[in-house]
């Protein structure tokens, strides 16, 4: 698991020693891949720096909310962490009826209104979904949120709204069953 506060991260690995490539990524910072070698005891660190970017985009950082399947593991449903890369999750498959995922773009990475679009949810499919913003998550859960409806990747714009930020995305299924890969914005 990833503590996104740290930055640290913790895999659990019952497989056999060997080397593992790891994919290291955090807002304002270039991306990483590292290739480490795992003993067969014990614990096995990596320190890995990170350079900064500030032309990088945003993107979530935590799933605070989820309502898409009993089954899915946490591995599956955070694929909707950090750039797109094609690797999406779900939403309203299974038979699930009002499937959602609620992602928070950090308090020092919050969307805010700048000219042209805000920010962009990233659908490996064409299927529609709603998009909800808030300051809190309470507001997201209160309906007390703007709403907007996308198909496919579609980019947002705050100025048609009220907010001229936000920190919490809910994505929900209006039908069909989009596959949401990422959520990013634009560094401030």
């Amino acid at each position: 698991y990833s503590d996104h506060k740290s930055g640290s991260f913790y895999k659990y690995i019952s497989e056999p020693s060997g080397f593992y490539e790891i994919t290291v990524f955090a807002n304002g910072y270039e991306t990483k891949t590292v290739q480490i070698e795992a003993k067969t005891s014990g614990f096995t660190t990596a320190n890995i720096e990170l350079s900064p970017d500030s032309k990088k985009k945003y993107s979530a950082i935590s799933v605070d909310a989820i309502r898409v399947s009993d089954d899915l593991s946490y591995s599956e449903y955070s694929s909707i962490l950090g750039i797109h890369d094609s690797i999406g999750i779900p939403l309203g498959c299974n038979g699930i009826d009002r499937s959602f995922i609620t992602v928070d773009m950090g308090l020092s990475t919050i969307i805010t209104d700048r000219e042209g679009f805000d920010f962009t949810v990233y659908s490996t499919n064409n299927d529609t979904y709603s998009v909800s913003l808030a300051n809190s998550i309470d507001s997201i859960f209160e309906k007390k949120s703007i709403i907007w409806t996308g198909q496919g990747t579609t980019s947002f714009d705050l100025e048609k709204c009220s907010l001229d930020s936000a920190r919490y995305i809910q994505i929900s299924s209006t039908g069909g069953c989009p596959i949401i890969d990422a959520v990013e914005c634009e560094p401030r």
